[in-house]
């Protein structure tokens, strides 16, 4: 045979899925020579990928798993350890992680097409350095425990063994060519995945033709689709989070950014008396300020796309140092707020208090590590208030009454159900106590004066904005709580003194839908109105 015409130990999917060493049936003959060789050789793929539970040779003449419950003697040992897997709906099962042969995957990653790339970094985030060997982390340097740790969970992760057992990350309902397309229970995978029989030790066959596992969808397949599916994932110990860094086109996060980045030049261009802040808020994920008061805008730009960590660094004309998303090699430890990425759940009361704290003119508040304060006491304020969700969570609001010297503080997270009216109720307050009239005295300790951020001559502001799928009735038209979202947006409006009394929705033009590079234009347009009404000082929330 031609060597072009040879099998070469590998299946291409289409697009970015990568490659799979899953062959079904598989290859019959022992495993000779070694993944990457220059030509493939003879062998079956889970002889030479994996190991039995003991972590020695899998052996189809022998039970490698006669503990599994099945009797000894009754078991097709390579099949019962590699594609028999319980409740969960995965191709494999494992203990303690001793039945892949990381090596040899690792070996066979980098032989052939190489479906992913031998280092990967963006927006100043390091995944990996390198693609090692091994996964021992107990050598190397630390850049190379990183790199092992990682590559250990993403096979895990391909694989679905370990902390990634649950039906949520790769997995759909897999078929079999013996049975229509079966969903994943208990009962099914008792039906179809086992592969017990009575047959004589010592004479069963390495499968039979009847065996019919469930076919992977896209787990069992390295390569691009289950890499970035891996990063959305996050820490390793609780399987939540996001690791996307924040320069990726994420959903429609990224229109968002886009818009407020290209508003930003506008202010620096037109608004040169103009200070500005930055604050995330998402529980639990971002909560706190992004950003300080300033006139900074390179800086507020950059804290859109890049780690918080970095901030400084990169204003100070830093174009190299990156961050890993994780600590330890065991991938935890990093803080979820570090990288701007979408993820945690919809707390409002939160960036509004923050919100509060930068624009005041407190000089104690920094000190409480709940905002920058030292806004200007003798300027117009305002608060632009995005959302793309309807309230979900909250952290309670405690204000700190000290004249114009007053901030708000802030509890630990509380869940709740969508549009939970405590987490409402605590917005509105935020809001009324923001556009109050601003105390002329200030004390550092005791109880002062009551004070919002209004001056006689300007009015402080709020101007909510309603962003993404859930308020675009074409895109998402039964959405659940779009109505809800709206009348609180809208009051959120009245309350903020820049919306009308009643009102059940925002206006149009608040309201920012549409094609992707539609969002983007109708939020930097919407943006600019609210610049063009008067305004001198500003918080881009």
């Amino acid at each position: 045979m031609p060597t072009a015409d040879r099998f070469v130990g590998y299946s291409m999917g289409p697009g970015y899925w990568g490659k799979t060493f899953y062959i079904w049936p598989p290859d019959p003959r022992a495993p000779v020579g070694n993944p990457g060789d220059a030509l493939y050789q003879a062998g079956d793929w889970r002889q030479r990928y994996f190991y039995n539970k003991s972590g020695g040779a899998l052996n189809s003449q022998g039970d490698n798993n006669s503990s599994n419950g099945n009797g000894s003697g009754n078991v097709d040992a390579i099949n019962e350890v590699i594609l028999n897997t319980g409740t969960s709906g995965q191709t494999l099962t494992a203990t303690s992680g001793t039945q892949v042969n990381y090596t040899a995957i690792l070996k066979w990653i980098k032989s052939g097409p190489q479906v992913l790339p031998p280092n990967l970094r963006a927006g100043r985030v390091l995944y990996y350095s390198s693609i090692p060997d091994d996964v021992n982390t107990a050598n190397g340097t630390t850049q190379e425990k990183f790199d092992k740790g990682f590559w250990k969970s993403y096979i895990d992760f391909v694989l679905g063994i370990g902390s990634y057992t649950g039906t949520g990350n790769l997995y759909g309902g897999a078929d079999s060519w013996s049975v229509n397309t079966a969903s994943v229970t208990t009962s099914d995978l008792t039906a179809y995945n086992k592969f017990s029989w009575e047959l004589v030790a010592g004479s069963r066959p390495y499968m039979r033709y009847t065996d019919s596992p469930r076919r992977p969808r896209l787990h069992m397949w390295f390569g691009p689709l289950s890499m970035v599916n891996f990063l959305t994932l996050g820490d390793v110990s609780s399987s939540i989070g996001n690791w996307l860094p924040g320069t990726s086109n994420e959903a429609h996060c990224w229109q968002l950014k886009a818009g407020m980045n290209s508003v930003l030049d506008d202010v620096k261009n037109n608004y040169p008396n103009d200070f500005a802040g930055l604050v995330f808020f998402a529980a639990s994920q971002h909560n706190g300020v992004r950003w300080p008061l300033g006139q900074n805008y390179q800086a507020l730009k950059n804290a859109l796309f890049y780690p918080k960590q970095l901030l400084t660094t990169i204003n100070g004309g830093n174009v190299t140092t990156e961050v890993r998303p994780y600590t330890t090699s065991s991938l935890t430890g990093h803080d979820d707020a570090d990288i701007p990425n979408a993820g945690g759940s919809t707390d409002p009361q939160t960036g509004l208090a923050y919100a509060f704290n930068v624009l005041s003119p407190s000089t104690i508040s920094a000190a409480q590590s709940v905002g920058t304060g030292n806004g200007r006491r003798g300027a117009q304020k305002i608060i632009i208030f995005e959302t793309d969700g309807v309230p979900n969570s909250y952290r309670t609001p405690t204000f700190v009454q000290r004249g114009y010297n007053s901030y708000y503080t802030l509890s630990g997270v509380t869940s709740a159900s969508n549009g939970n009216t405590t987490g409402i109720n605590y917005a509105y307050n935020v809001i009324k106590q923001t556009v109050k009239q601003m105390a002329t005295t200030a004390t550092t300790s005791g109880t002062g004066a009551d004070s919002g951020l209004s001056l006689p001559n300007a009015q402080a502001r709020v101007y909510p904005i309603a962003f993404g799928d859930l308020f675009d009735a074409q895109l998402a038209p039964s959405a659940t709580y779009r109505d809800d979202a709206q009348a609180f947006l809208a009051k959120c409006a009245e309350y903020g003194g820049t919306g009308t009394a009643g009102a059940t929705a925002l206006p149009d033009a608040q309201t920012i839908t549409g094609p992707y590079d539609q969002r983007i234009t109708r939020m930097r347009d919407c943006l600019e109105r609210i610049f063009q009404s008067g305004v001198s000082v500003v918080l881009i929330e």
